[in-house]
Order: C-alpha cells, then structure tokens, then sequence
C-alpha cells in the first residue's frame, strides 16, 4: 500500500459511522510487522484509528502468521467457516485483485462477505509496475472498470490518487540504488522479482497511481 493511498482511505472511512463498519473484515491482511513496520503508516492512518473508534477488526491472510487472524483460501470452492462466521459489515480487499487467477470470482466472493446496505473498500494499481505475490495478472483499472465488478452496486466515493515515483524513493533512500541495479541485472534465482526490477525502471519519473473505491450493495 502506498502512503497517499492509505491517507485517501483514512479521509473516507472518517466520515462513516463506526456502526456501519464494524465488524471489518481485512482480506490480504500481510503480517502485523507489515502493517505496523514495514508500512507504519497503513495502522497508523487506517487501523490505529478505527479501533480508537471501537471498531472490531478482523485481519485474514492465505498464510498464517502474526497478526493474521483467520488464514484462509478466499476461493476455495465453499465459502470458509471462518470467514462466514464473521458476518462483517464492511469488506477492506486492498491491493489484492492484481494478483488473484480469477477476479471474477473474487467480486463474487465478495458479494457473498458483504451484508446488504454493506461497505466494500477496493484499492487497485491503476500505474504500477509489475509485482508478482505471487503472481501479477496486471490488472490496472480505472474507477469505472473497478466498478463494473459489482454491478449495481452504488458509488459510495471514488478516486485515482498520485503517490511519489521511483525516483523519489531513491533519492529518500539512496542505499536501495546499488542493490536495485543488481536486481536488475541478475535474472536468477526468481526471474519474477528480476522482471519486477525493471519494470520499475519505467516509473523512474514517473508516478504511481491507485484507483481506490468504496461501493454499497444494494
């Protein structure tokens, strides 16, 4: 997640009623350490203050790790125990739809997690390059095509936010240079982050970009 993207999501959930949020269910969670070291800044503006606010918060992952609350398959064939347990109130399935093998049937999953009158929260790539966890489809829709996975449902607020480029990563941090050419340069042992490498050679001056979506179903 990338810092513009979590203020821009920060600034939409203040203006909802923690009543109609909780409880949030966080797919594609990551680890706490990534949440809260890694990228501080995604429980500092988004989680920090919905528990502040008593919303309950309910992190799933694929994998089972520290700070992951339920570790499961969201496609497996039926939906799981877990998860349906939960009976949230608001869906967050952020920087995910990139990197699923169907994301028809993800947005059909997601129907079924979000009660009617419910919130989903989508946040997509719309200018970024290729990252592969563990795969990259290369999904990079804009607010229309996000939307057009939920038909029916109403626009809650919308927008594509600009973050820094790669360019202005280095100069933040100018150790990540040498190691970045070596990446760049070394195709083996994973050709995938090799790939990755330098692709974000494209984004030297260029900004990132995310498409970000709240909807409500009908």
């Amino acid at each position: 997640m990338l810092p513009t993207e979590a203020r821009w999501l920060r600034e939409a959930l203040q203006g909802i009623d923690a009543r109609d949020l909780s409880p949030l269910l966080n797919l594609g969670s990551s680890t706490a350490r990534f949440r809260e070291v890694d990228q501080p800044y995604i429980d500092a503006d988004i989680f920090a203050p919905l528990r502040a606010r008593g919303v309950a918060i309910v992190h799933c992952d694929l994998k089972q790790a520290d700070g992951v609350d339920i570790a499961c398959d969201l496609l497996a064939e039926e939906m799981p125990a877990g998860l349906a347990a939960i009976s949230p109130r608001a869906v967050f399935c952020t920087n995910m739809l990139e990197h699923v093998t169907s994301r028809p049937a993800v947005a059909r999953r997601l129907a079924e997690l979000v009660p009617s009158g419910g919130l989903l929260f989508l946040t997509v790539p719309r200018s970024f390059p290729y990252h592969p966890d563990p795969i990259d489809n290369r999904y990079r829709p804009d607010i229309a095509e996000l939307a057009g996975l939920f038909p029916g449902w109403a626009q809650v607020t919308g927008a594509v936010v600009a973050d820094e480029s790669f360019a202005d990563v280095l100069r933040r941090e100018p150790r990540l240079l040498l190691r970045h050419i070596a990446r760049s340069v070394i195709p083996w042992p994973r050709p995938g982050n090799w790939l990755s490498a330098l692709h974000r050679w494209a984004w030297l001056f260029k900004p990132y970009r995310v498409t970000c979506l709240v909807l409500r179903k009908p």
